[in-house]
């Protein structure tokens, strides 16, 4: 996890098949993101330039898909590590319990990555007209309250071992899956430019690195409360 963090991605708490670049996150708590269940088009219409392909797979260096020492005290590795567990819980080796060992051995499997050129992004949305018709978002938006992911790192296979027997290669637990689950991002916070009384520089938005995120959330951090009467009265 250490190596993701060093080269700049936020780790997510839930891994995901749906997380792609431009998706947007919203700012839920202090140092903390939500997926916002919305792309960045659904926010920004274009006018005189197209929104960034997204591109194909590209294998990840070395320093990523090596194999590292992983500390379960920190509450961040434990929880993907045991999403991660849970997501591929049909492979036999699944009981291996994460809440005893203090450090394990992780290695992430041929793990890919996908991402969108940021001066093209940058360009759209200055350039973009925006969506004027969903006002409570827009309200974060010129709060800098949103960010866009602009760069995924995602795995279908990985392997950890307790850090204590490292030399018994039967303790190696092994993971594959189906599907990319997505494991970590890059993303840039929006920013609101207000026109200036001083200057001709009119309203509009511009982007920067988001490098002051702690984790993204996932859906499981917010449980859906069911309401409790069939007919809720808003007088």
């Amino acid at each position: 996890m250490e190596s993701l963090r060093q080269m700049g991605y936020t780790m997510l708490s839930m891994p995901s098949t749906e997380i792609t670049p431009l998706l947007l996150l919203v700012k839920t708590s202090a140092g903390e993101v939500g997926n916002l269940n919305a792309g960045i088009e659904d926010l920004f219409e274009p006018v005189n330039r197209a929104l960034p392909v997204i591109s194909e797979d590209i294998p990840l260096p070395s320093a990523i898909s090596g194999t590292e020492t992983v500390d379960l005290k920190i509450d961040s590795n434990l929880s993907l590590l045991k999403a991660l567990t849970k997501i591929f819980s049909s492979n036999a080796s699944a009981q291996f319990s994460l809440e005893q060992k203090k450090n394990v051995k992780f290695k992430l499997n041929n793990p890919k990555k996908n991402y969108v050129n940021i001066i093209k992004l940058d360009s759209f949305i200055q350039d973009a007209r925006i969506n004027t018709s969903a006002k409570s978002i827009l309200e974060r938006l010129k709060n800098s309250d949103l960010y866009v992911i602009t760069e995924v790192v995602k795995t279908k296979s990985f392997s950890f071992e307790d850090e204590a027997d490292s030399k018994t290669s039967a303790r190696l637990i092994d993971y594959e899956g189906t599907d990319y689950q997505a494991i970590a991002i890059k993303a840039y916070q929006i920013l609101y430019d207000k026109s200036s009384l001083f200057s001709d520089r009119p309203e509009g938005f511009r982007i920067r690195l988001a490098d002051n995120i702690k984790i993204v959330r996932g859906e499981e951090e917010y449980p859906a409360k069911q309401l409790s009467d069939a007919v809720v009265n808003l007088s």
